[in-house]
């Protein structure tokens, strides 16, 4: 694996070298990579970098590059494509495939690289970092959560991960639990009765939740809190 990083590495340097070996006016084209997929890894695409930044490309470096590639016939693929590629398969591949990736999910990326993808009419892959995704962020919202007191799955705790959580049994009493921005909010949506919170009974309007809030809903008690980060 560490050998196929380091040639994946060296390729795209070549490749690269090569692109701005054909900007030059009397230049050869690319060579044509017959029996491969180059891969094109940016980071950032800024407006005007920081001196010295090594992951960051500008907006016009960006453009260049993306049309020495259009110029010289290379047609952007999808990720799930390459992984079919790698898969032994190349019958949908088109000529000249290239695949261009952005690392990090970075908005700026999004905004710097989308409009001069679509003036040429390429595609890329954006990877988002993904891990502790549902985490409370430091200074941000604590991670709220139900835990059951009553019934038979009494003990039994849902991490309020979601934009909205359903809570309740259809037919009986529903309600929804809301995560904004301001912090978490409980509102009746079907039942004759409204649910009860800390034994006061609601009324039709969104109601926020404050730690250790006790719910009473189609006949279970449960315990909203807020997780420590």
């Amino acid at each position: 694996m560490k050998a196929l990083v380091r040639r994946t590495a060296l390729g795209a340097v070549c490749f690269l070298a090569a692109l701005a070996a054909a900007a030059e006016a009397d230049a050869p084209p690319v060579h044509n990579y017959r029996g491969v997929v180059p891969v094109l890894l940016y980071h950032r695409i800024d407006a005007v970098p920081r001196a010295g930044d090594p992951y960051a490309v500008s907006q016009a470096e960006f453009a260049r590059q993306m049309a020495m590639l259009a110029a010289d016939g290379f047609h952007t693929i999808s990720i799930a494509q390459y992984a079919r590629f790698a898969g032994g398969d190349v019958t949908a591949l088109p000529d000249r495939p290239i695949l261009i990736t952005f690392d990090d999910g970075l908005l700026r990326s999004y905004e710097g690289a989308d409009a001069i993808l679509a003036r040429y009419g390429m595609r890329a892959t954006m990877f988002v970092i993904t891990a502790n995704a549902a985490a409370a962020k430091p200074g941000g919202q604590p991670l709220g959560a139900i835990q059951l007191l009553s019934g038979g799955n009494a003990g039994k705790e849902l991490e309020l991960t979601k934009p909205l959580t359903t809570l309740g049994k259809p037919g009986v009493q529903v309600a929804v639990i809301a995560k904004r921005p301001q912090g978490y909010f409980i509102t009746h949506v079907e039942g004759a009765t409204f649910p009860v919170v800390n034994g006061k009974q609601l009324d039709a309007q969104a109601h926020p939740l404050n730690d250790h809030d006790v719910i009473e809903l189609a006949g279970v008690k449960m315990e909203f809190y807020l997780k420590p980060a």
